[in-house]
């Protein structure tokens, strides 16, 4: 997979948004993101923030309960339990980024 910034200006408004961070997949694989912030420095804070955390991991059980709930609303378990399948399973990392103990739905 390949990384790479998006160097198209994303519309942010900053009257609803402090800053925001990204990510997308392209159908090639390719991994994406783009990020912007407003002009304070509180806004480049909250970036540095952000950031952090997704460094740090603390995002990704945040979204994954999101995905749970979301998937459970829309009738889509199946592709719930798939997915944490996967997830249990990576192989591009060190480790499984979900142990398996941690993976059930």
């Amino acid at each position: 997979m390949t990384l790479f910034a998006d160097t198209e200006q994303q519309p942010f408004d900053d009257e609803e948004y402090s800053c925001f961070f990204n990510t997308y997949v392209t159908h090639d694989g390719d991994i994406c993101f783009s990020c912007g912030w407003g002009d304070n420095e509180s806004d480049l804070n909250n970036l540095a923030t952000l950031i952090s955390k997704l460094v740090s991991g603390k995002i990704v059980p945040m979204a994954l309960k999101n995905l749970r709930e979301q998937c459970v609303d829309d009738d889509k378990r199946k592709d719930l339990d798939n997915l944490m399948l996967k997830l249990s399973t990576d192989t591009d990392t060190e480790g499984p980024l979900i142990p398996p103990t941690q993976a059930s739905p």
